[in-house]
């Protein structure tokens, strides 16, 4: 039987894994990647881009490499791409788009990035790139969502060097294709902040919770945060409530809920909760999974009630190679 999570009014059941390939095809298994961009480009799923210990584990001092690799799903097997990306990158900002996949920033062992490209596929099959411009700095582990062909980008670094959390708050307009910079929330910078975009008062807005404040390699403070940004009022707003969801992932459950994968926890532990949040009651509850190992410094992608969570880290250093999927189904 395959394992069910019940949050209140939902049931999630997870299904069937995907599993990426080794890099090279050739029948070893993938140690998994973390921070990468994924997502839907027509039929086809995307995986590109991220980083892991693919010489040998963290703990046995390995060291971190980042990757520029394309891997492709046409609902039947993998198609890998050696070096698709302009250059090797993890840990920035992805997007579904109708005219492929949006892939912003990021960083790699030297540098963030300032790119913006979208990856589609051709009529043939055939994976192209599409430069954007660039953002006006460069920026990683930053939160995310795309309200009315405008993509919001928040939080995040500038820099490998010294890296800082910042009060960033970007916006990317998909037709003019220009950047703007917005103001932020009136709160603690932050790096690897949970994101969505959910309804509220009938209009769409952007949800950032937690992430963590940190100057170097000094970590200043762990949040547990929310804030909702209007586009509508071009207004943030603080939410009420607890979120412990640092490097976590999020998506929209209905017309007022956002449904939490994971996160980093109290306890400074990278936990295996889901937790659901109820924009109008201002609720969330939780409930631990069983049978099912759920990553973290990675995407969910959705269509509709079926979701994918791609890849990402189980553990310090460990990534797994299955891509995450389930089933949410209501509860009467």
């Amino acid at each position: 039987m395959k394992p069910e999570c019940n949050s209140e009014s939902i049931r999630i059941s997870w299904g069937s894994h995907l599993e990426l390939p080794s890099r090279n095809m050739d029948g070893t298994k993938s140690p998994g990647l973390a921070g990468v961009f994924s997502g839907y480009s027509s039929e086809f799923y995307i995986v590109a881009g991220g980083a892991n210990f693919a010489d040998k584990p963290l703990a046995e001092g390995g060291r971190k490499q980042w990757w520029g690799d394309l891997y492709v799903h046409n609902g039947k097997e993998w198609k890998v791409y050696k070096d698709f990306l302009p250059a090797p990158v993890g840990y920035g900002y992805s997007q579904e788009i109708p005219e492929g996949l949006l892939c912003i920033g990021g960083c790699n062992g030297e540098k963030c990035s300032d790119q913006a490209y979208i990856i589609s596929i051709d009529k043939d099959g055939n994976p192209v790139i599409q430069n954007l411009a660039s953002m006006p700095y460069p920026l990683a582990n930053m939160a995310g969502g795309m309200i009315d062909r405008k993509v919001y980008l928040a939080g995040g670094i500038h820099s490998t060097d010294n890296p800082e959390a910042t009060l960033t708050f970007l916006c990317l307009d998909l037709d003019s294709r220009e950047w703007k910079e917005l103001d932020s929330w009136n709160g603690e910078p932050r790096a690897f902040a949970t994101s969505a975009v959910q309804n509220d008062r009938g209009h769409e807005c952007l949800y950032i919770f937690s992430g963590r404040n940190f100057k170097g390699s000094k970590v200043l403070e762990i949040l547990y945060d929310g804030w909702r940004y209007d586009p509508q009022e071009q207004t943030w707003q603080k939410l009420e409530g607890y979120f412990p969801v640092m490097a976590g992932t999020a998506m929209p459950v209905g017309t007022d809920k956002i449904l939490f994968f994971g996160g980093r926890c109290e306890t400074g532990a990278d936990d295996n909760v889901i937790r659901l949040y109820d924009i109008d009651k201002g609720t969330i509850t939780e409930n631990t999974v069983a049978g099912v190992t759920i990553p973290v410094t990675t995407v969910t992608n959705f269509k509709g009630a079926e979701f994918t969570i791609a890849s990402g880290e189980t553990a310090p250093g460990l990534r797994t190679p299955l891509l995450t999927r389930g089933h949410i189904e209501y509860i009467n």
